[in-house]
């Protein structure tokens, strides 16, 4: 037959697809290769080859895909393709482009199980086949130039003295071959200490900030004197509860009336126009004690619970408004219902420790308990320091807790009125505080230590930040403020050379020490000293020590 009666369509048809489709779960090809209609067969292309797919599937759409995971019409590959998505009675025409990925997938973009692979061969763009492509071992010494061979042959078993630099682009040489000379020459020395400061003073600071107790890590102990817990051995000093140790030392009074608003109103005690007995509590804060935050409000009667001015609590009456009538209370339905009323004495009251209270009851039925509570961390644990039933006497001093032991100064103070009752308003007033006040007198010289911490391995080196305030006058380092560091359980203490760093904080200053050597130990402890300290001089406060190991 001449080949001019050769039909272009015959040859066309040797690289053909007649698509149909099997519900809608899968195409069918029928064409080269397959024996009759094939659900979702892999079909095999081949670069540089044009390809029909001649769509009779009754309304599947067809697209050539780089994948199929997203389904619908993403994913689409249209480089080389004519008609990508070509539903029923179209052709889809594709010429595979030598820079093709090696797979390609169909798929109807209506039935995302309809779907399968196109396997891409023959004549690859340069640079497509990669490391990945070539199997272990499948290049051999015989498929390598001359050239190639003979350079590995010269840089085999070779003195290093007689190799190119150039030649040593990779692999690893052993220790044996490299002296430490020919390593140290070109190593710049690295002081770490400058990290490690950074890191005791930021442990420092977060530990302040977030009112923790002392707390240690592998490598650092970290105590701001959130309570007395860390330190141990305290001679002629004390711990004050805004947080420092210094050498003032602490004397309680005998106990007496501290606080009293009797007969007067809340606008006198919040004007200061009243008698106050030794402390005044004009600026005493009050909490809340389920979200620790400062709150002012009214009392109204609503079933919120509702915080006022310390007046309330310790005013016989208030104003004639119930919008500025300001007590504690709140009204409650329910007898699993509990008050809490809390003080916040704030940094600037004079001290006191609380051993007694009487108060006026504010309730109209039942027999709840009351409670007084105090702490220096409002979020850590409180100590209960009296608990009593009320009587059913209402007036001034009626409720009377009776004296109770206590020699520990809080800042936080919390009352809770348990086991309510009916529907009532709850409260306190006529408050009597009955305490202990605090004078303070100096010490020319006192220490104290830290409480032991155990080392996972023996420390020879220990180092410490320690953050302080120069209350009066100005301390010499090393001098009037001392640091000893051991790792013997306080057996053999070393002191340190503290040299001064930035202020820690607006009048706060910050020293420190590294790489002291001590005995060697796994009990860690520091050690501080106080000299030359004088009331009205001299008076100097440690508000922080982080101590390296």
């Amino acid at each position: 037959m001449p080949l001019t009666q050769v039909s272009s369509r015959a040859i066309e048809d040797t690289l053909r697809y007649v698509l149909g489709a099997s519900g809608t779960n899968h195409y069918t090809f029928t064409g080269k290769g397959l024996n009759g209609a094939v659900n979702d067969p892999t079909i095999y292309l081949v670069r540089g080859q044009t390809y029909i797919f001649e769509n009779r599937s009754g309304g599947h759409p067809f697209y050539i895909k780089t994948s199929i995971a997203n389904g619908g019409t993403n994913d689409a590959y249209n480089t080389g393709v004519t008609n990508n998505g070509g539903g029923n009675n179209t052709e889809i025409v594709f010429t595979v482009p030598h820079d093709a990925p090696d797979t390609l997938y169909y798929q109807c973009s209506s039935h995302s199980s309809m779907a399968g692979e196109f396997k891409i061969a023959g004549s690859v763009a340069d640079g497509s086949i990669t490391e990945s492509k070539l199997a272990d071992d499948a290049v051999t010494a015989d498929k390598l130039a001359d050239s190639i061979n003979s350079a590995i042959a010269a840089n085999t078993a070779k003195d290093l003295t007689a190799l190119s630099a150039s030649n040593l682009t990779s692999g690893t040489v052993p220790d044996a071959r490299i002296g430490a000379s020919s390593v140290t020459q070109h190593v710049t020395a690295f002081d770490d200490n400058k990290i490690i400061n950074d890191i005791s003073a930021l442990a420092l600071k977060i530990n302040a900030l977030e009112n923790a107790t002392r707390y240690n890590t592998n490598s650092t102990s970290v105590d701001t004197f959130q309570d007395s817990n860390g330190i141990t051995n305290l001679t002629n000093v004390s711990r004050n509860i805004n947080e420092y140790v210094s050498s003032a030392v602490d004397t309680l009074s005998s106990e007496g009336t501290l606080v009293s608003g009797y007969n007067k109103t809340a606008a006198q005690i919040a004007s200061n126009n009243f008698a106050i007995n030794t402390i005044s509590a004009n600026n005493w804060e009050i909490i809340d004690d389920a979200t620790h935050t400062r709150t002012t409000g009214h009392y109204n009667s609503d079933a919120s619970r509702e915080q006022g001015h310390i007046w309330g609590m310790i005013a016989s009456s208030g104003a004639t408004s119930n919008s500025d009538y300001n007590i504690f209370g709140q009204y409650t339905n329910t007898s699993s219902a509990d008050v809490y009323i809390g003080i916040d004495t704030t940094v600037n009251s004079p001290r006191f420790v609380w051993t007694r209270f009487k108060f006026d009851r504010w309730w109209a039925q039942g027999t709840p308990d009351v409670t007084l509570s105090g702490s220096n961390n409002l979020s850590g644990s409180w100590t209960v320091l009296k608990t009593m039933v009320p009587t059913t006497d209402t007036g001034e001093g009626q409720q009377d807790s009776g004296s109770f032991s206590n020699t520990t100064e809080y800042r936080y103070y919390q009352f809770k009125i348990h086991n309510i009752t009916g529907t009532t308003d709850i409260g306190i007033k006529d408050l009597l505080v009955i305490g202990k006040t605090i004078s303070t007198s100096v010490a020319a010289s006192g220490s104290f230590e830290s409480n032991a911490i155990t080392a996972s391995a023996s420390t020879t080196k220990m180092g410490a930040v320690i953050t302080y305030q120069d209350f009066q006058g100005t301390a010499t380092l090393n001098t009037d403020l001392k640091l000893y560091v051991s790792a013997d359980n306080g057996s053999n203490y070393t002191q340190v050379t503290l040299v001064a760093q930035p202020d820690f904080a607006t009048g706060v200053k910050m020293a420190k020490a590294n790489d002291v050597t001590v005995t060697a130990g796994t009990q860690l402890k520091y050690k501080v000293e106080f000299a030359n300290q004088s009331d009205g001089s001299k008076v100097t406060r440690v508000t922080g020590v982080s101590l390296q190991y």
